[in-house]
């Protein structure tokens, strides 16, 4: 009798079982799971236990779900102008998706992770892929990286380290880009005073105070909450390399920049920005009905006040839609 190889979908039953009985085994084997950090503060001894373990089966590494993260490639297919030529660096790429989403659409792509098993599982996947796959350490990465890129795409590495790392980690993202660059952040959110058990660790709004005193210009913060292709609180937001004055707090921004809009679960991703028309931060312009019927489902914009163009976004319980703004490179 034929055995069926095992299934490649993570949607299908069978691929979800086997991810959820590898969860068990290694976060049995986790010590950050008991609270245990210090020896390991970056959780490397960890992470390749987790691609050693998994014999090349991507259901058993939880973050492996073998497509671009949909807040990523919603991005990219957004870009009015287009990605081609700029130079691209995706952190902690695992098997790759990220990494190729950037290069197909023209972007010039150096991606790394710092389990070596876990680059060679990424070129496997795509031998002949243009990006340049490299094994490396964000903490110790090659000088010649320094300013290099005009892009750093970030998704899920931040939340997975010690949290005492994360200022740290930010200035090194900050000096990897080229005067002007851009840091593409997508991470799961939570409030500032939400208890949590992790790992991973959802950021809390103060990491964009953190970010600005790393040398970061936050131009775009998205607040979402889950939708039909993102089950939980995420953040997508883009920083741009720069200073900008200490006074600048998050909750000034949150004062002077927030618009408050919803986002349903059956809306699918947020687009990162289909070019209408320019959009006023006057928050008068939205019914407080409608937000107030937002508690719970809303998707919070912070935008730096420079050149915004709207797009749509449906309206919980309301045939109107409202409008906000694009994320562009």
């Amino acid at each position: 009798m034929t055995t069926s190889p095992p299934s490649l979908d993570p949607a299908s039953p069978e691929f979800q079982a086997r991810r959820a009985e590898a969860r068990k085994i290694i976060d049995a084997i986790d010590p950050a799971m008991q609270g245990v950090m210090a020896a390991d503060s970056k959780r490397q001894e960890w992470f390749e236990t987790v691609y050693s373990k998994a014999e090349d089966d991507p259901a058993r590494v939880p973050w492996a779900n073998l497509s671009a993260h949909p807040l990523t490639s919603a991005f990219v297919e957004g870009q009015i102008r287009g990605i081609t030529g700029l130079r691209v660096l995706d952190i902690g790429c695992g098997l790759g998706d990220n990494a190729e989403c950037f290069a197909a659409a023209g972007a010039k792509v150096t991606a790394f992770d710092f389990v070596a098993q876990a680059v060679e599982w990424a070129k496997r996947r795509f031998p002949q892929s243009k990006v340049d796959y490299c094994t490396a350490d964000l903490f110790a990465l090659p000088d010649e990286w320094r300013g290099g890129f005009d892009l750093v795409h970030e998704c899920y590495t931040l939340q997975a380290i010690s949290q005492p790392l994360i200022p740290q980690a930010l200035g090194i993202l900050a000096s990897l880009l080229a005067p002007g660059g851009k840091l593409l952040l997508v991470a799961r959110a939570r409030s500032e005073d939400e208890e949590v058990s992790g790992p991973p660790w959802p950021l809390p709004p103060s990491v964009f105070d953190i970010a600005k005193t790393q040398g970061f210009e936050p131009l775009v913060i998205e607040d979402i909450t889950a939708t039909a292709n993102v089950g939980r609180r995420h953040w997508r937001a883009v920083l741009r390399r720069g200073v900008i004055s200490e006074e600048w707090t998050f909750s000034q921004r949150e004062k002077v920049c927030a618009r408050r809009f919803v986002f349903t679960s059956d809306a699918g991703t947020p687009p990162a920005h289909p070019a209408c028309a320019s959009v006023s931060l006057d928050s008068s312009s939205h019914s407080a009905s409608a937000a107030a019927s937002a508690r719970a489902s809303s998707l919070r914009c912070f935008a730096n006040c420079a050149a915004l163009v709207g797009w749509m976004i449906k309206a919980s319980g309301s045939a109107s839609a409202a409008s906000t703004f694009p994320m562009r490179v």
